[in-house]
């Protein structure tokens, strides 16, 4: 059977109550076969087979190992707790690391300890048996004899260097990034300043082989000079090219004969505009400008890849600390467009490292990020996260953000020892540094003789850390509230209170905001947190919330004229500076019934500005190009809300890549659901009565200030912009 006909009998399978026994014996043999998909597809047939549990247990004692590992897989899919003696009992015996591997992940899977396999005395012998062969060919590049010095945490002995080494190796083989459980255990037992130093090691060493340049700084320039003088001398060629057209303009013969004079007349008019604008387009390129683009490309060019060699990131996986965020952030800045299968395994990294910043980078990537591929394996690893910790994706966000070392007050002390200075995080989301004397100081300052110069190290790395992190913290939380403002996500007012308003860096975003208390849909209270902990109305009369209420971030939508005029007096009475506009004016046509019932908005169409001026306005607000189609032309900018499941749209004219600086309209706006996968054709169009209103309006805005970047309408915009 041709491998889409099997899939297709399988997909119908799956809606039969039980399988029909003349087809069991079959979907045994798929459900045990090598093709992974298919495989799952006839195990979740088989699993309503009364016995099913029973048999898959007896292939624990399959002669062999794949099958051995397949069965483990499975018992753990169908949460089998009456496996978990049967699997221990097969762990003991097998010989087979992928099998033993599938075994303990099963294991943990189902909640069972594995303690009982840690032996760190048979864990080094199983070393030295295990690296008698030869390292395998593609794992040489490694820098085995550079592995840092490890010690265990309870006895401060050194880990025998080669059991890094096995731990490596065993990784390689397993292919997998998530680290084992085994692997897990032991490296809890680590020291954790050295547990964190290997797993940046790890990664920095995979990184830096996978990006090995192709090509020396003096290659690329020989290269990069060759290039651009032929692309020089192209360009040239098509100069000549269009001023000769321009002197003289002809019609195809077949369509002239076929076209009005009037119609002919308009086609050369347009024909000599876009001409025209080719041609200075052209003329504005110049030997250094292709130059540098042609040396910084080959300077990228790597001269492989170590995407084969990932297994060994399941080391780092379970080693990293915050140090490995940054790097991992720009790995994926730098190659989504070309490595996306190290990007997925990078994302697959930050997954399971044990830091709040590790989840918050990659919840922003799952909620938007430019290649649609790799946002869905974020989406996918996030929600893979939250299962673990037993938290709704939700509550993962909240419970994850990064506090950069501050106590609840908004303080940390940096130790010079003999001194401490204390670092203040400001209502301005400054942060001053005090002396002992408490006297303000621009920076720290040069240690004492007597003053220890490691612990003077570690204080202005802290410091330093912390004012990254910061700003990272700071970019990501707000981009959080304005979509918690777009979607009116509602928290449970003590989540909202332990987790935003008594955070020591979200907190004093929340005092710039205005935010609504609800009982039942019903609007209590609307308030503003102040700096000393209580909560303030507009006339400044101090409220009590009832715990049970739910709390959602005001908006013109959602709140009466006079109550956002009333708001906006308030803050400016204050000297607050909102975070970001919540009582923006309504855009009528908006909703009105008519609208309702359409799917795009056409406010903008007609509007003319730059192409450059569209991306950098909407990029900043947050979206992204969407895949070129043919010829290498896009239309749109797109903006996701995971949360609804919803993409905004905006539409233009159009441009081509790479882009140009051309001139473009806006055309339409409309909302499309988030496809699961990617695919070649576009979603339906959401009718507008679909969208919240709050959302609604925001895209509204945005595209609103896409268009105050140009000239206005333009009548004529059609004549006016290339297709």
């Amino acid at each position: 059977m041709e491998e889409s006909s099997q899939e297709n009998v399988l997909r119908i399978l799956t809606l039969f109550p039980t399988p029909p026994p003349t087809l069991v014996n079959s979907l045994w043999k798929i459900a045990l076969g090598s093709r992974a998909n298919h495989r799952r597809m006839a195990q979740s047939v088989l699993n309503k087979l009364p016995d099913v549990t029973d048999r898959v247990v007896k292939l624990l004692q399959d002669n062999r190992a794949e099958i051995r590992g397949i069965a483990a897989e499975w018992l753990s899919d169908l949460q089998a707790s009456s496996a978990v003696t049967p699997l221990k009992t097969a762990l003991k015996k097998e010989k087979n690391d992928p099998a033993k591997d599938k075994m303990l992940r099963a294991l943990s899977k189902l909640g069972a300890s594995v303690e009982e396999f840690l032996d760190r005395k048979n864990l080094v012998k199983e070393a030295e048996q295990g690296l008698r062969k030869e390292i395998p060919v593609d794992l040489q590049w490694f820098p085995f004899t550079a592995l840092p010095s490890i010690h265990w945490a309870d006895t401060f002995e050194q880990v025998d260097p080669n059991v890094l080494k096995w731990f490596i190796l065993q990784s390689y083989k397993q292919k997998k990034v998530e680290p084992s459980p085994i692997l897990r255990r032991y490296v809890d037992q680590f020291d954790q300043k050295g547990r964190v130093i290997l797993g940046q090691f790890i990664l920095e060493s995979w990184i830096t082989q996978d990006t090995l340049p192709r090509y020396t700084p003096q290659e690329a320039d020989d290269l990069a000079q060759q290039r651009s003088q032929q692309e020089y001398t192209y360009y040239q060629q098509q100069i000549q090219h269009l001023q000769t057209v321009l002197q003289t303009p002809q019609l195809p013969p077949p369509l002239s004969q076929s076209m009005s004079p009037q119609q002919v007349q308009q086609w050369q008019q347009q024909h000599m505009q876009m001409t025209q604008h080719q041609l200075q387009e052209f003329q504005k390129i110049t030997p250094e400008q292709l130059y540098r683009n042609h040396y910084n490309s080959i300077l990228r060019e790597c001269q492989g890849s170590a995407v084969s060699e990932k297994g060994i990131l399941a080391l780092a996986a379970c080693c990293c600390g915050s140090a490995a965020v940054p790097l991992i952030e720009n790995y994926l800045k730098t190659w989504f467009g070309n490595r996306a299968a190290q990007c997925k395994a990078l994302l697959e990294v930050l997954s399971w490292i044990e830091d709040y910043s590790a989840v918050q980078l990659l919840l922003s990537v799952a909620s938007r990020f430019r290649t649609k591929g790799i946002q869905k394996d974020a989406e996918m690893r996030v929600n893979h996260l939250a299962e673990r910790q037993s938290w709704t994706l939700e509550e993962l966000a909240d419970r994850t953000i990064p506090t950069a070392g501050l106590d609840p007050s908004g303080q940390v002390t940096l130790d010079y020892g003999e001194r401490q200075f204390q670092v203040q995080l400001q209502p301005t989301l400054e942060m001053i540094i005090t002396d002992p004397c408490g006297k303000v100081i621009k920076s720290l300052p040069s240690p004492r003789k007597s003053e220890d110069p490691e612990l003077v190290k570690a204080a202005k790395k802290q410091l330093s850390d912390t004012r990254k992190q910061l700003k990272q913290v700071l970019q990501l939380q707000k981009e959080r509230l304005y979509e918690a403002m777009c979607t009116q996500r509602s928290w449970p007012f003590p989540d909202w209170v332990n987790f935003l308003f008594k955070h020591p860096i979200v907190g004093h975003y929340c005092q710039r905001l205005i935010w609504a208390a609800y009982q039942e849909e019903q609007l209590l209270y609307l308030f503003r947190p102040l700096e000393d902990g209580s909560l303030t109305d507009v006339e400044d009369n101090l409220i009590t919330i009832d715990p049970s209420a739910m709390i959602k971030l005001a908006h013109t939508c959602t709140v009466s004229p006079e109550d956002a005029t009333a708001w906006q007096q308030h803050l400016s009475d204050y000297e607050v500076d909102p975070l970001f506009p919540q009582f923006t004016p309504h855009a009528p046509e908006l909703f009105t019934e008519k609208n309702e019932d359409e799917t795009e908005i056409k406010s903008f169409e007609g509007y003319i500005l730059e192409a450059f001026q569209l991306r950098g306005v909407l990029t900043k607000l947050g979206y992204s190009r969407a895949t070129a189609e043919d010829g290498g032309y896009f239309y749109t900018y797109k903006k996701s809300f995971s949360g609804l499941g919803i993409e905004a749209v905006i539409n233009f004219t159009g441009n081509y890549l790479p882009e140009e600086n051309r001139t473009v309209a806006l055309t339409t706006l409309c909302f499309q659901k988030i496809m699961e996968r990617e695919s070649y054709f576009t979603p339906p169009q959401l009718p507008l009565k679909a969208v919240p209103p709050v959302l609604l309006q925001e895209i509204w805005n945005d595209m609103q200030k896409a268009a105050a970047q140009g000239s206005g309408f333009d009548p004529e915009w059609q004549s006016k912009v290339e297709y």
